[in-house]
């Protein structure tokens, strides 16, 4: 099934100033071919599948470059937020041509410009979404677990009040606070088109999430929310939809049970210890535990990997009877 779509480039320092670009998608083209320069004919009106001629690709779509696109986080900025480096991307691997074979003349459409230049550049899904919630709801899921591990923590009602102020950068993700409506504007991310929960919910979903984290026992909460339409993404109005929030952070309760040299390791000192949303500091061997910082900390001991998942059964089974009943409808 072949649409046009009208993408509009938002860019964060100017949101006023979208760029749009008229694309022509759908279609399916063979990994084997994925990559190659585009034919000039497509797929005729009265057509749902044809061989095109296609000359072969200079290298390959192979796994390891699909798995390396798929988590390229800087693609964003370095094709558009600042400059426009994209032609550089190629050395990098990360440029391949894009185009619909049920496009009438797949090579007159380009992504970047004119009919000479048909890159695009490919990267991390999460800089428009980082979760699947939107495509759950296209889908009519209706019960959704939605698990954000991050190296943001949620600030405590100590510092920030939701139903008194906006989120801020250091509040929360900014993952949650877009499903609402609410964009926390982050360099290389652009969600601000991902709202399908009214507005209004996101201050008693922040309170609830606070309240979880403060009991000890892990951030999970479940909560009920009316879809509204979101045209971008497809998604219609009046869905009710159950999301039970799982947010990675500490569980006071679970630190109390730890042996007292390994509980030392994994709390910051002195006050910061019973405050949740702050972590211990550099010089521990479980620094930012359990937040680690996925840019600095992508390589983790053994250690540091275990007692991760120490803390993440022990939620599990800590709110095992909220997590059943969210898992219900789909048994």
């Amino acid at each position: 099934m072949a649409r046009n779509v009208t993408y509009f480039h938002w860019h964060m320092l100017r949101p006023h100033e979208p760029t749009a670009l008229n694309r022509t998608v759908g279609g399916y083209i063979e990994p084997f071919a994925f990559g190659g320069a585009p034919p000039p004919n497509g797929l005729s009106a009265n057509q749902n599948m044809a061989l095109l001629e296609v000359p072969a690709p200079a290298s390959l779509f192979s796994l390891a470059m699909a798995a390396g696109d798929s988590s390229f986080a800087p693609g964003s900025v370095l094709a558009n937020d600042f400059l426009d480096l994209s032609e550089w991307l190629n050395l990098l691997g990360m440029t391949l041509p894009y185009w619909s074979p049920n496009a009438p003349h797949p090579n007159e459409e380009a992504t970047l410009g004119g009919s000479n230049d048909p890159q695009s550049v490919y990267a991390d899904g999460g800089i428009v979404e980082n979760l699947a919630i939107i495509g759950l709801i296209r889908r009519n899921v209706t019960s959704i677990i939605a698990c954000f591990n991050s190296d943001s923590a949620l600030e405590t009602n100590r510092s920030w009040d939701p139903n008194a102020e906006p989120p801020r950068k250091s509040s929360m993700d900014a993952d949650i606070p877009a499903y609402f409506g609410i964009n926390v504007p982050q360099i290389g991310q652009d969600e601000h088109r991902d709202q399908v929960f009214p507005r209004a919910d996101f201050p008693r979903v922040a309170v609830a999430l606070q309240a979880a984290q403060a009991r000890g026992n892990g951030v999970v909460v479940t909560t009920q929310h009316v879809t509204v339409e979101n045209r971008w993404w497809g998604v219609s109005a009046g869905l009710k939809v159950n999301v039970t929030w799982m947010l990675l952070g500490r569980a006071l309760n679970w630190e109390a049970e730890l042996p007292e040299k390994l509980r030392k390791e994994v709390r910051p000192s002195g006050r910061e210890a019973e405050d949740p949303s702050k972590l211990v500091g550099f010089f521990s061997a479980f620094h930012n535990f359990p937040l680690f910082n996925t840019g600095t900390q992508q390589t983790l001991s053994t250690e540091q990997v275990n007692l991760l998942g120490s803390l993440s059964q022990w939620v599990v089974r800590a709110n095992s009877e909220q997590l059943r009943s969210a898992l219900a409808p789909a048994s």
